[in-house]
Formats: C-alpha cells, structure tokens, sequence
C-alpha cells in the first residue's frame, strides 16, 4: 500500500530534513519477487501522495535507479499514466549506461526549460480555505443565507483563458512567476499542453482575473522574446564562434548568449562591448580583443568563421545578417529552379530571388550529417515545394519554418510544416494567397525527409520506429508508396533556398 511503501517513509524524511533530492531503487522486484508494475504503480503512488500533501517542501527530484532494462516500460507506462490523468507534473528522461539503467523521472517543478511537446497539466496553488460560520434561527434561514453568499461568489467569479504554444517553452523561473501572480492576485492559475496545444486557464473574482491576465501576457512575452534570443544565438554559434584565452592557455568559446552580443555590437560597429565572464563583467575590444576586467587583467579575444562551406552560388557575405538577391534569368541556377516549378506548374514567373541565410543553411548541414549517420544512408534530403502568403516571406527568410504556422493550411496528416514534391500543388490559393497585386509565393526547399511513414492528424511528432525503442521517424507524408507531401516536425530540418515570385 502506499501508506506502508518505504518509499513513502524515504520521501517522508526528506522532507523533513529539507533535502532537495532522492534516489532509490525499484523495491521489491528483486528477492520480494513483485511484479515490476505493480512496484512502479506503488512507488509512483507513493510519490504523488507525499508530494501532494507537502506541495511547499524542497524536495524537487526523485530518482528510481532501474538494473534491469526490460523493467523499464513498465515504469515509463505506470508514468505516462498518471502524467496523462493529471496526477502531478512528471517528466521522463532515461539515460542508458552499459548495464544500468538510471531513469529520473519525478520532478516536483519544471526543469529550467521545459521545451516539451509531451501531454502536462499543472495544477492551480490550493489557496487556504475560507470559512463561512453562519448562525440563525433556523436551518432555512441558515440555507437561505448559503444560498446568498453562493449566489454573490457566482455573479462575481470569472474563469478566463490563454492558449498560447509558449506554455511548452516556459522555464522554472517563469512557472515561479506564474505562482507568484497566484498568490499576489489572489487566483488560481492551472497550465496544460494537451494534443500540442498549450493554454492557462485563470480563476477568480473578475477585478483579479483582470489584473492577472495583463500579468500573464508579460511573461509570456517575455519567454517569446527570451525563446527567439535564445534561438538566434543558437543558430549563430554554428556559423561564427567567439573565443577568449588567457596568456599562453587555449582558447575556449563564449556562451551563446554573449556569443551573440558580441556578433551583433560588431555588425553594430561597436569599438567595445561589455559582457558577463564567469560572473565578471569585461570589456571586449573590438573586433580583435583584447578583452579587460575591473582589475586591469586582460584576454586574448578570436572570432571563428565556421561557415566556410556555405554554397559556391552564394554572394558574398559582408557578415552573419540575410540576404535576399536576385536570380539573373537565363543562368544555368534560374534554369534549374525554373525547370522544377514549371515540370507541374504551368505559371508565370515573374522573379527567383536566392535566401542567403548561414545560421539556418548551418543549421541544416549540421542536422543532415547526424541524420545521414543515424539511418545509415545519404538519401535524406530532398527539394520540396511550399507555397506562403506575402506577410510571412520575411519571418521565413530570417528564421526559417515556423510549427506555430501549422494548422493555417493544412493538418490531416499531422500538426507539422507541409513540403509538396509538385509546385503544382503548393500554387493553390489556399497555400500561395496572392497579394493585393495578384501575386503568389513560393519557396523551393531543402526538407530532410530521412527515414518517413504515414502521418495522422493529431500527430505532433513523428511516430516511433519500432515499439519499445526510442527512435522514431524522420518525417510523416500521406502515401508512403507514392509521397505527394511530406510533413516535418522540427524547424531546423527545412531550408528556404528559393523564393519564387509567380501569377
């Protein structure tokens, strides 16, 4: 039971000795000879009763130790379970070494990011309750009395909600923030992803309700800003890396968040920038260093160009930021591209303009080495079409695909970015709406397709392989016999190499 479970009296003590962490192993699968699920059922139990009932406690991550692998799906079952039913936020991460198999799967809070498209529900704070002691002269007045204050709490509660796919990508600090409007604003906030779709639901007295809703919007907006920082920097670090040494030691890489800064006050034409080292604050002269403490010591500063692969077609760069250049009809590259939207395409074009983005080309080659050595073959990228509307063609260019389009168009074979092997296909209205001129857009992509299978509607991912493994497809389509489009799941694993402009 799990009121006897030794877990339970581990836990139990834990928290009482303000610890932050735990581990054990699966108890009872071995001389006690128990059933591995019912071990895990109980154990899990044991963590969501004690966890509930201490919601305020230090203790954040429990850690079941499992020795023998062919355990482990019942575990991640007997999670899966109780993450599904909203038992308590739980996230699974398995790390694989030889013979034992350590799965950490219990956290009490969010880890820092939590950048998942797995199912969670995140129950509002449990507020003291109020009590209402009401005395009268009978019992019908008294229920008259209930009847009243019920009938004002009614009239005056509102229940409000946000959805917002962000909620994927909050991380513990901004959770902690969300507590703390909870508590400030004196409502209950609870935040779900179901189904890939992330919503928080506010309740409350209306006035408080209000106040916490503008409240909200501002972390939001903030993990949005924060999210696109941190993803521009990690596009960044594939192409140019900042480095520093002190005398006659290597050099080691900037983190890629200063990383950044230093790219960008160089592409500014900053003569110094000041950035974070190791908690200290220095001065970096640009563009070659030396960079400078409060105390007078100095580094040595390098900045590496990584993207010495980019296309031979490209112009050249004059540094990290896009470009967009026309193609010169009548050259063998306008020909090429040309011959492939007009083999299914019987339309005008009116111009071919190259993307010359290094972050996301980078990003791509990067993404199609691993896939080439994952599947165990070449044949993994392919040159797909995918019609836009006016108003995206600069999001596209300067961060690639985007999953928050998904759904605009199209999701019957999942909630991914759809490629269409026909230009044909991706010149319909309802993909390339023509603008107030009359012109339509489309781009011709670089897509890693790799390894793919039949897709579904309420997928947002692709399936896995095979059951009990970890790996899963590399894209879905909507025949595997005779594909006429393939969908992606990840932003990284498409390129825009040309933008056609067409009637």
């Amino acid at each position: 039971s799990v009121q006897g479970h030794p877990g339970r009296h581990a836990l139990l003590t834990c928290i009482k000795h303000s610890l932050t962490s735990v581990a054990f192993p699966a108890i009872g699968t071995g001389q006690g000879n128990v059933a591995a699920r019912t071990v895990a059922d109980a154990m899990l139990d044991a963590v969501v009763e004690v966890l509930r009932k201490n919601p305020n406690s230090c203790l954040k991550n429990v850690r079941i130790v499992i020795f023998q692998k062919q355990m482990l799906p019942d575990f991640h079952d007997s999670l899966q379970q109780r993450s599904a039913t909203g038992s308590l936020y739980l996230s699974s991460d398995v790390f694989t070494y030889d013979h034992v198999l350590s799965s950490a799967f219990f956290s009490s809070s969010s880890p820092d990011k939590t950048q998942t498209t797995s199912d969670f529900v995140r129950d509002a704070l449990k507020p003291a309750p109020v009590c209402f002691h009401i005395c009268g002269e009978s019992a019908s007045k008294i229920n008259l009395a209930k009847q009243k204050i019920n009938s004002v709490l009614t009239k005056n509660l509102l229940s409000e909600s946000i959805k917002d796919e962000m909620v994927f990508s909050l991380s513990q600090d901004q959770l902690r923030r969300l507590d703390e409007v909870q508590r400030s604003s004196e409502v209950g906030i609870k935040v779900e992803g179901i189904n890939g779709e992330g919503s928080i639901h506010i309740e409350g007295l209306a006035q408080d309700v209000a106040s916490a809703i503008k409240l909200i919007h501002g972390i939001l907006k903030a993990a949005r800003l924060e999210e696109d920082l941190n993803q521009k920097a990690a596009l960044l670090s594939a192409v140019i890396e900042w480095q520093y040494a002190a005398p006659g030691q290597d050099f080691h890489s900037f983190d890629l968040k200063t990383n950044y800064e230093l790219e960008q006050a160089l592409e500014a034409k900053k003569s110094q920038v000041k950035v974070k080292l190791n908690g200290q604050e220095v001065t970096v002269k640009l563009p070659d260093g030396p960079a400078t403490n409060k105390s007078g010591q100095s580094l040595k500063i390098q900045r590496v160009n990584k993207s010495s692969d980019l296309p031979p077609s490209w112009e050249q760069m004059d540094s990290f930021s896009t470009k967009v250049l026309p193609v010169a009809p009548g050259s063998p590259e306008y020909s090429t591209v040309e011959q492939q939207f007009k083999a299914s395409c019987n339309r005008n074009i009116i111009k071919i303009e190259r993307v010359q983005n290094p972050a996301l080309w980078q990003s791509l080659q990067i993404k199609r080495r691993a896939m080439d050595v994952k599947n165990g073959h070449q044949n993994n990228e392919r040159q797909l079409f995918h019609g836009t509307s006016q108003d995206t063609i600069a999001f596209i260019n300067e961060h690639g695909f985007n999953r928050s389009y998904a759904g605009k168009n199209a999701t019957v074979h999942g909630k991914g970015t759809y490629f269409a092997v026909k230009a044909q296909y991706s010149s319909s209205n309802t993909y390339s709406r023509p603008s107030a001129t009359g012109e339509k857009f489309m781009y011709l992509c670089s897509v890693l397709t790799g390894d793919f299978t039949t897709g579904a509607q309420d997928m947002i991912e692709p399936p896995l392989k095979k059951a009990g493994t970890t790996e899963k497809y590399d894209s879905v389509v909507d025949n595997t016999q005779n594909p006429s489009m393939f969908i992606v799941f990840h932003d990284s694993h498409a390129y825009p190499d040309y933008l056609i402009t067409f009637k």
